[in-house]
């Protein structure tokens, strides 16, 4: 393996393999930090299709970096050789590495604690929130819901770590959880789909109490200034290129204020943000009768929103009778939210989507009223746009706190890094805040490292979150 750019992408295992005869896999990725090499699973999987993701792991090398692997166990070398060329082509064509074969040997299974399985959801549901109160916000970030291969469910603590140390943890949860009756033990991290997790637990509870509704207004904001001034020096200290443009948008909900308005109105490629729009052009149309909104469909707009299935979102926009119908509901529906996107593409294979456009505006615009719910089937969108998943907006950003709800939807290509959503943070005195983000780094030429543009660019996006969570923190007592 080699470093690049604070990335060690994929090469041969075999200097560090201690077996001869292993079986081999396909490698993708090996970084330091657990979280940039979970992101970039996220990409991967997305670019190669739902049965490629279903099988991709994580796992920690005998250097201590974390890898990710297609565990295809293949019996020969060139056999796996023939996967990871068929993976390049995929994945090279829009700047990710190549994919290289490894030995199955020299690097180790990570493993999660696990509070009970079974094919009942609403039981999982109910130990969730018993586990949360009990054990205390830093397990409920990463406690979630899986379902497992064999269909059925288990309650999972995401802690990505080796056998001894989750046996230990078993034991200190287990007295912990004394008198409760769940049961509690380890298992192996196998990259299962998951159904539930914080931000679905918070947003059935807030649900409850509907957003109220009131108008925008606009009014000067230190915060602009702040966002202006950081990006500026980023273009200095080389974190944004020449040829990279950039919007931004804060609307708070609470003061009825735009707090930040850059570049806003600029029509920029969508890449995977357009996906919340069609399910809007869906729904619209299911509202009217055209389609069921039933079980088929419903696992199609999962997989499009929570896992960013390029095929899934295809099969919608089909069935909508193509690009053109989908921009014609949209701009002859919701003229009034759509003045700068154009839905012209399908996604193309590989993900290369850059003709598709939307502006930073109509992207506030789309949030704005989805969280007044005037929108078709709006509570069900921001349930879909709750599904557990990686962000670029709350994941990974320190000053943020736990428990915070987030509704969002990324973006990625060889030319674009960008997230939207909604942050409803808890303030001091227990009430929500919500508040919404959009952030789109747009890049003229493609990059010719997209493991290292979209790990850098994705840091870029995280440490605006941070500055606009301050502003709002200090303007409304937020925990």
């Amino acid at each position: 393996m080699f470093a690049f750019g604070g990335l060690t992408v994929a090469a041969p295992w075999s200097s560090i393999c201690r077996a001869a005869g292993a079986m081999y896999d396909v490698s993708y990725i090996w970084h330091s930090d657990i979280e940039a090499a979970l992101d970039y699973m996220e990409e991967v999987g997305a670019i190669l299709g739902p049965e490629i993701r279903r099988r991709l792991r994580i796992v920690k090398g005998d250097s201590g970096n974390y890898g990710i692997v297609y565990d295809c166990d293949c019996g020969t070398e060139p056999a796996a050789q023939t996967i990871a060329r068929e993976h390049s082509v995929s994945l090279v064509e829009d700047g990710f590495e190549k994919a290289a074969v490894i030995r199955d040997t020299g690097y180790h299974e990570l493993y999660n604690i696990v509070y009970g399985k079974g094919p009942n959801l609403d039981v999982h549901k109910k130990n969730y929130e018993a586990v949360s109160r009990t054990l205390g916000p830093d397990i409920k970030s990463r406690l979630v819901i899986e379902q497992t291969q064999d269909g059925e469910y288990a309650l999972v603590y995401k802690r990505y770590g080796d056998r001894p140390s989750s046996m230990s943890m078993v034991k200190t949860h287990r007295a912990e959880l004394e008198g409760t009756g769940i049961r509690v033990s380890f298992i192996r991290e196998n990259n299962n789909d998951v159904v539930y997790g914080e931000a679905s637990f918070l947003h059935e509870a807030f649900e409850k109490d509907p957003p109220p509704t009131k108008t925008v207004q606009r009014m000067d904001s230190d915060l602009e200034q702040k966002v202006e001034s950081y990006v500026r020096t980023g273009r200095k200290e080389g974190r944004l290129s020449s040829d990279e443009a950039t919007s931004w948008s804060v609307y708070d909900f609470t003061s009825d204020t735009k707090l930040v308005t850059i570049n806003e109105d600029i029509p920029r490629q969508a890449a995977s943000m357009i996906k919340p729009f069609i399910a809007l052009a869906f729904f619209h149309e299911a509202k009217r009768g055209t389609y069921i909104y039933g079980p088929k469909t419903r696992v199609l707009m999962e997989r499009m929103i929570q896992r960013s299935s390029n095929s899934s979102t295809n099969n919608l926009i089909d069935l909508l009778g193509g690009p053109k119908a989908v921009d014609h509901i949209l701009r002859g529906n919701y003229s009034s939210i759509f003045k700068q996107t154009r839905i012209v593409e399908r996604i193309p294979a590989g993900g290369r989507t850059y003709r598709n456009l939307a502006s930073a505006h109509d992207y506030s615009r789309f949030l704005y009223s989805l969280w007044k719910g005037r929108l078709p089937h709006s509570a069900e969108l921001r349930r879909l746009m709750a599904l557990p998943n990686r962000d670029r907006l709350y994941d990974s950003v320190p000053n943020i706190p736990k428990g915070t709800l987030v509704y969002h939807k990324t973006g990625t290509t060889s030319r674009l890094c960008g997230d939207f959503g909604i942050l409803a943070a808890r303030g001091n005195n227990g009430k929500r805040y919500p508040y919404t983000i959009i952030a789109i780094i747009e890049k003229r030429n493609r990059t010719r490292n997209l493991t290292r543009w979209i790990n850098s660019r994705g840091n870029v996006i995280r440490r605006v979150s941070a500055l606009v969570y301050d502003e709002l923190k200090a303007k409304h007592g937020l925990a």
